[in-house]
């Protein structure tokens, strides 16, 4: 399975494929050149996982009784147990497999997911470190690493290798693109607005700092794209194309909508908003406190807190700091006892005090100025703050009885 997304830490040269390296000899064989390697990108798809497409490493052997494989580096599988819990903690094993190339391209053909190729101009000794580097990370005790969704992935991976292996180094001839990873994961989840709406909790303060081409070659089409006007500085001075003429592996047919839940995420913070202000003013018509409302906003912003709570120990770097958690966090859970029985005999709620300040501090400094948090997010802490103030309104109004 493939894993869509990725990361990047950009390096000219990698210890992973040092001992490999090593034990290639200058004196390779005759035919190395009847071994063609290229890197093969796979366009987004319709699973949550494949959005951002996909990237593999295509070894074809030529020579008698060679093998035409795929290296993939987004190995993974959901059966693994806490799978859920690792993936937001950080902490899941990613694997590297060969496959044969036409097992590979089987899915991607059916699916109607386009593959392009691009042949990659290598010199002989390049090519025998980069096979004698690919069978090294493939062997049980080298295949597994620590994934991570922007810095380490199968497009990472897959660039940092072919980087090592070559004698020069690798010119991109880049023009300045500032952009952030919020920006990059927006182009990609652009169709599917709970999707993004989920991610964008996710993502922290982090995501919204602007990060340089290296960086963003957690993408997959961005690797691609880079590749196609890339050259190779020779030790000599001399210059060469990374890549030759890219070529077509499978058809593009697949269309990405966004399908499901009919409303999307601003819509339903508005809808929410707008019932929020309406209960709250028959509220405040009869006399009344609406405390099962307000234990069940309780109750779903802090169970839904309890996840951005953990992801403080994450190690992904980019959801620890987050300032979603001014509005999302478990704290909430632990008041909702007061918050009925005190509802329940209409006298005042100190939470309350606090709560309007934490959501004025998302909504007046964090949203504005700290980072990019959801629409959806806005209504909610509106929706909330007028729960804030009916509540500390209403309990004076009842305890002086005008």
């Amino acid at each position: 399975m493939e894993q869509s997304g990725a990361s990047t830490e950009q390096s000219g040269t990698s210890n992973e494929s040092g001992t490999a390296q090593s034990s290639v000899s200058e004196a390779y064989p005759s035919d190395i050149d009847s071994v063609d390697f290229s890197l093969l990108t796979c366009a987004p798809g319709h699973e949550q996982y494949t959005i951002f497409g996909h990237t593999a490493i295509r070894m074809n052997d030529k020579r008698q009784n060679g093998r035409d494989l795929a290296f993939n580096y987004g190995i993974f599988s959901f059966k693994k147990k806490f799978f859920v819990l690792r993936f937001i903690m950080g902490l899941t094993d990613y694997e590297l497999a060969a496959w044969p190339t036409s097992i590979f391209l089987k899915d991607y053909k059916e699916e109607g997911r386009q593959v392009i190729e691009q042949p990659l101009n290598l010199t002989a000794l390049e090519k025998a470190r980069l096979m004698a580097a690919l069978f090294e990370n493939c062997r049980e005790e080298n295949k597994t690493y620590r994934y991570n969704f922007f810095y380490k992935n199968c497009t990472t991976k897959a660039r940092d290798i072919i980087a090592s292996c070559l004698e020069g180094k690798i010119d991109y001839h880049w023009k300045e693109n500032e952009t952030t990873f919020r920006e990059m994961v927006h182009q990609y989840n652009a169709s599917m607005p709970w999707t993004r709406f989920g991610e964008d909790i996710l993502l922290g303060v982090a995501a919204d700092r602007k990060i340089d081409n290296t960086q963003q070659q957690f993408a997959p089409i961005t690797l691609e794209n880079d590749f196609n006007n890339a050259d190779i500085l020779n030790p000599d001075g001399s210059t060469r194309p990374l890549a030759a003429t890219a070529k077509q592996l499978s058809p593009s047919g697949i269309t990405i909508t966004s399908g499901g839940f009919p409303l999307t995420p601003n819509e339903c913070g508005l809808l929410l908003l707008l019932f929020t202000a309406v209960l709250t003013f028959v509220e405040w018509k009869r006399r009344k406190v609406f405390w099962l409302l307000d234990a069940i906003y309780l109750l779903a912003v802090g169970g839904t807190g309890i996840i951005l709570a953990m992801m403080i120990f994450s190690e992904h770097p980019t959801v620890s700091l987050n300032m979603n958690i001014l509005l999302l966090n478990p704290i909430p859970l632990f008041f909702i006892p007061m918050t009925i029985m005190r509802g329940r005999k209409k006298i005042n709620n100190p939470f309350w005090k606090y709560e309007a300040v934490a959501l004025l501090l998302y909504l007046l400094v964090a949203a504005p100025f700290i980072q990019n948090v959801p629409g959806a997010l806005i209504f909610v802490a509106l929706s909330l703050l007028i729960r804030c103030g009916a509540s500390l309104a209403l309990s004076g109004r009842l305890k002086t009885g005008k």
